[in-house]
Parts: C-alpha cells; sequence; structure tokens
C-alpha cells in the first residue's frame, strides 16, 4: 500500500490503482456498480459513458454528502416477496 500497489477504500475494502471508477466508487460506499456503469462493469459496448459512477445502496442506508461528492447515488428498491 505505500508504495501505491494498493489503494484503501475504507472500512476494509481495498482497489488496485487502475480499477474500473465505477467499482471503486461502489466499494467505497459499500454498494453496487448499477445503470450504464453496471453494464460498462460487464463489457457492455455504450454510446455514451456516464459523466459519474452510478451506484446504488441499500435502501436503509445513510451516505454522508461528502461520500456521495461525484457519484450518482440511488437506492435498491426492496425486492417483491417470491421473486
Amino acid at each position: 500500500m505505500a508504495r501505491g500497489d494498493v489503494v484503501m477504500l475504507g472500512g476494509g475494502s481495498y482497489a488496485l490503482p487502475h480499477a474500473d471508477r465505477a467499482l471503486v466508487a461502489a466499494g467505497r460506499l459499500h454498494g453496487a456498480a448499477s445503470h450504464l456503469s453496471a453494464a460498462g462493469v460487464h463489457g457492455w459496448e455504450l454510446a455514451n459513458q456516464p459523466t459519474r459512477p452510478q451506484v446504488v445502496v441499500p435502501r436503509n442506508r445513510e451516505v454522508a454528502a461528502e461520500r456521495r461528492h461525484g457519484v450518482d447515488l440511488g437506492q435498491q428498491r426492496q425486492r417483491a416477496v417470491g421473486r
């Protein structure tokens, strides 16, 4: 870590310096890449890349404003029973 080979995101999460910015943002917020960011992570060809990483977190998670900076943050919808 001292050489910059691994970056600490916080809360026990780490990333490589060249890691996808959507995955880094998701790891930092303990969420998941979503929407266009998720499509890009999975290798889909996109006409337009999102300008900011798109991340979702569980509905009951509160994320401080300073941690949301530079991220389009959403909250996951509650899943329907039986799906």
